[in-house]
């Protein structure tokens, strides 16, 4: 019983992380899925031709896995940390940009891009961060910010509308851009990958064990080496 209800206590810096991962979730949700219910009519209203505007989704899912491969390429030279922020920081200004399209091209370069940004935030860096700060606590911290999924699902289509009716299509895009530039900065400025950068313990556990946790990390690299379980066999299991 003590285990179930200390496996909340993640330390207040280590919410602060959990946080900022929720709002990614939310904003990638929010900017490049739900709102579309909304905005691509709105758009259609304007002389952009939806179906164009629909079919982005196909080429978008592409660009999001050549910029994750990227973007982790990045996170593995720099930081995830400081990758995750610079990516927030980019996604409020092509949602601007994307808040002014007046035509195909671009309405293009915003959606395009902000899906690839948002969708490594939220499911990469931040992800990467939460891996450091959380190795035994990661369902946990994982549980409460991918709640930003189902949050958006439910908030983001009557938010859109409201703000599509009283303040115009691109008030909205310009909401998303103030909470995406304040998520960057605050990830820039206090966030680190790793606890002990922030003098902090991993899982919020005074009583960490280093000297286990590295163990088990050596073992784990040691059955990659060995496991039969190739890139290959994954893709070809079906269940990739």
């Amino acid at each position: 019983m003590g285990k179930k209800s200390n496996s909340f206590n993640l330390g207040a810096k280590g919410y602060v992380i959990v946080i900022l991962a929720f709002v990614s979730c939310y904003v990638y949700s929010a900017l490049t899925s739900d709102s579309l219910n909304v905005t691509i009519g709105v758009f259609g209203k304007m002389g952009l031709n939806t179906n164009v505007l629909y079919s982005m989704s196909t080429i978008a899912t592409i660009c999001g896995i050549i910029g994750s491969i990227i973007l982790g390429k990045i996170m593995s030279l720099k930081t995830a940390s400081k990758t995750w922020a610079v990516s927030m920081i980019l996604v409020a200004v092509f949602s601007v940009i994307w808040s002014q399209a007046t035509n195909v091209t671009i309405y293009a370069v915003g959606y395009l891009v902000c899906y690839t940004l948002t969708l490594a935030c939220a499911m990469l860096l931040s992800s990467q961060v939460l891996a450091y700060w959380f190795p035994k606590k990661r369902g946990v911290a994982m549980g409460i910010c991918t709640a930003g999924y189902p949050l958006s699902a439910a908030t983001t289509t009557a938010v859109c509308g409201a703000f599509v009716s009283k303040m115009g299509i691109s008030s909205f895009y310009i909401f998303i851009a103030i909470i995406a530039l304040a998520a960057g900065i605050i990830i820039f400025a206090f966030v680190k990958d790793f606890p002990e950068e922030k003098h902090a313990y991993p899982d919020n556990d005074k009583d960490f064990d280093f000297e286990a946790a590295e163990k088990e990390h050596k073992a784990n690299l040691e059955y990659l080496k060995t496991s039969k379980w190739t890139v290959g066999k994954c893709l070809a299991s079906g269940r990739m």
